[in-house]
């Protein structure tokens, strides 16, 4: 599974492969079964996130480097978004692009992982469609997925630079947590914040493992989820 999002309490729409589902979350933590929404054209789908009150989502595809904004009611997709700042470029032997998607107000921030850059663009809530122009905030950051907090303010999963990197508003950027050499944070792969009111400001940082790609040859490690104190 790729990317994730919550469309309403308990619902999310996920991805497999190279398909689309949605799948709700009922008491004790007992799942529905699987609904398929959609199935997409060869590529690679990566990042997501709704839109429209979570009627329809937007969709990062790494190999093609454009979004899709799919409608969750009917599966009828379209593309949206496709700008030189998601275009692919080589990473690990692979021609990857756009990578993480997350919807801020009226924005779409998404990360380009070899280009290193973290952009956004403002956006039509409902069609999901561009308001402006495509912004880089800042680059020479490799990330995958990532969280923005208040403040405008983004952590960045550093991938097989396992660190979280914090992006103010400006550009500046610096790491918070993890280093090249450490085992902590090995391949992060995504952030979120908690939601509850003891933990709004923890930051839980998924990590991919360092089966591909151990630190220091050292063995390998599975992956882990890593709580993260942010301070606002």
């Amino acid at each position: 599974m790729n990317g994730i999002a919550e469309l309403e309490p308990d619902t999310y729409a996920v991805i497999a492969s190279d398909s689309v589902w949605t799948i709700h979350l009922g008491a004790h933590g007992n799942a529905s079964n699987p609904e398929h929404i959609a199935e997409f054209p060869e590529g690679l789908l990566n990042g997501m996130a709704a839109l429209d009150g979570g009627r329809s989502v937007a969709i990062s595809d790494s190999v093609r480097g454009l979004i899709y904004r799919l409608d969750i009611l009917t599966g009828e997709y379209t593309v949206i978004h496709q700008d030189e700042t998601m275009a692919p470029a080589d990473y690990l032997g692979l021609k990857l692009g756009v990578n993480g998607l997350r919807v801020v107000r009226d924005y779409l921030y998404y990360s380009n992982t070899p280009k290193r850059l973290f952009c956004r663009v403002r956006i039509d809530l409902r069609t999901g469609q561009a308001k402006g122009p495509y912004e880089v905030i800042t680059g020479g950051v490799l990330s995958d997925d990532f969280a923005v907090g208040p403040g405008d303010i983004g952590y960045l999963a550093g991938a097989a630079d396992n660190v979280v990197t914090r992006v103010l508003p400006d550009g500046s950027h610096g790491v918070i947590a993890g280093s090249k050499d450490s085992t902590v944070l090995m391949t992060a792969t995504s952030a979120a914040f908690g939601k509850a009111r003891d933990d709004h400001g923890v930051l839980y940082v998924t990590t991919g493992g360092e089966s591909k790609l151990p630190v220091n040859n050292t063995a390998t490690k599975g992956g882990k989820v890593m709580a993260l104190a942010v301070h606002f």
